[in-house]
């Protein structure tokens, strides 16, 4: 059996896209982030890409090593851009050799596009990651 067969017999391209964009406005008008980051959002993304907790607690590590970096001192322009480069990386790694990283892919590929080299929506994204974790079956 071919492998794309095999994605398609366990339901990987059956499943609506999620508009991973519209979850990258962390912050409402005061400036406070919005409820969405820490309910809605993270219900709907872990029962998008279907990963155990498990499997992606290594992308977490990577984003919680950041934000230690960060919250000690160190400045986030200097910060996300070799993490987030690394956190890419694992994503796109993990990605090819296992097809239910694809729409995991495609979130942190939204979300690192957003953050870029801001502190403020680095902040947001983490927020956001740390529910989603929250979220995924063990």
């Amino acid at each position: 059996m071919r492998q794309n067969d095999r994605g398609h017999q366990r339901g990987y391209e059956s499943r609506p896209q999620t508009q991973y964009a519209v979850m990258t406005d962390y912050y409402d008008a005061r400036n406070q982030l919005k409820k969405e980051v820490f309910v809605d959002w993270p219900k709907e993304v872990a029962n998008s890409i279907r990963i155990s907790r498990t499997n992606m607690r290594r992308a977490y590590d990577f984003v919680a090593a950041m934000r230690f970096r960060i919250q000690m001192g160190d400045d986030p322009a200097s910060v996300l851009p070799s993490g987030m480069g690394q956190l890419s990386r694992f994503v796109q790694y993990q990605a090819g050799r296992d097809r239910a990283w694809q729409e995991a892919r495609d979130f942190f590929n939204t979300q690192i596009n957003a953050v870029g080299t801001d502190g403020h929506k680095f902040e947001g994204f983490y927020q956001l990651f740390q529910s989603v974790m929250a979220y995924l079956r063990r």
